[in-house]
């Protein structure tokens, strides 16, 4: 019934396990909500069943911590923003902690947005920028104001898709 619930504010499609009469089997199944349709989940996309698999691990009762890397691979854009506020919603009404590495500066943005919305606060997030020099590897926290603004701007995070848009928009 959770990751039903979860699964909703992600994808706008529910989530059930579906026994055959008369059987032993069960089938996990998805319901798009506008067009009504049923797909089992094995013949749903990888981001899908990905987030599935994420929401059964995390929601367990026994499991406080969790580590993701980079939850946002396989997921359409705006199924990522709404993963990120649920992982918001996780926290926060679960009382999990979750530590996640993401390169995906869409995602950052939406946990940001998560912070300026109100859904969670400056004292439950923290972020760390990682920096590689030869053989050494630095950690260096990023401080989020009340706004979900990481002082001193992303530009060490998103430079390149900024040089991308400049030129794309003709800016010199």
């Amino acid at each position: 019934g959770r990751i039903s619930t979860y699964t909703e504010e992600i994808f706008e499609r529910d989530f059930r396990t579906q026994v055959l009469p008369g059987t032993a089997t069960a089938s996990l199944q998805s319901t798009d909500k506008k067009s009504r349709i049923p797909v089992l989940l094995v013949n749903e996309g990888f981001g899908v069943n990905q987030v599935i698999y994420l929401l059964a691990k995390m929601l367990r009762i026994d499991v406080r911590t969790i580590l993701l890397e980079e939850p946002e691979v396989h997921l359409h854009p705006t199924v990522a923003r709404n993963f990120a506020k649920s992982l918001c919603s996780i926290s926060k009404d679960e009382r999990k902690q979750i530590i996640l590495v993401t390169h995906s500066e869409q995602f950052l943005v939406s946990l940001l947005t998560a912070v300026s919305d109100g859904v969670i606060s400056t004292d439950d997030i923290r972020c760390y920028l990682s920096t590689k020099e030869k053989k050494t590897t630095t950690f260096n926290e990023q401080k989020v104001n009340k706004d979900g603004q990481i002082e001193g701007g992303l530009e060490s995070f998103i430079e390149a898709e900024v040089e991308d848009l400049k030129r794309f928009l003709g800016a010199k």
